[in-house]
Order: structure tokens, then C-alpha cells, then sequence
């Protein structure tokens, strides 16, 4: 999933939908890993 957000970050998707995307996979996840936190 993760790898599709930044997909959508490349493509310069709508902010709100990738945010919406990052919220998600965060809570879904317990937090975003380091090493992708560290990417933004």
C-alpha cells in the first residue's frame, strides 16, 4: 500500500487524497515505520 502512496505522491495526486491514504495506512499500521516517516 505504501508503495502506492508514494505513486500518488510522484504523480501529484490531490494533497487531501493522499493524506486521506497516509492517515490510514497509519492507523491501519499502528504509526508509519521510521525509514517511511524519515522519506517525508
Amino acid at each position: 500500500c505504501f508503495e502506492y502512496i508514494e505513486e500518488m505522491i510522484h504523480k501529484q495526486e490531490a494533497i487531501f487524497d493522499v493524506l486521506r491514504l497516509l492517515v490510514l495506512f497509519s492507523i491501519t499500521n499502528l504509526g508509519l515505520p521510521k525509514k517511511h516517516f524519515d522519506y517525508f
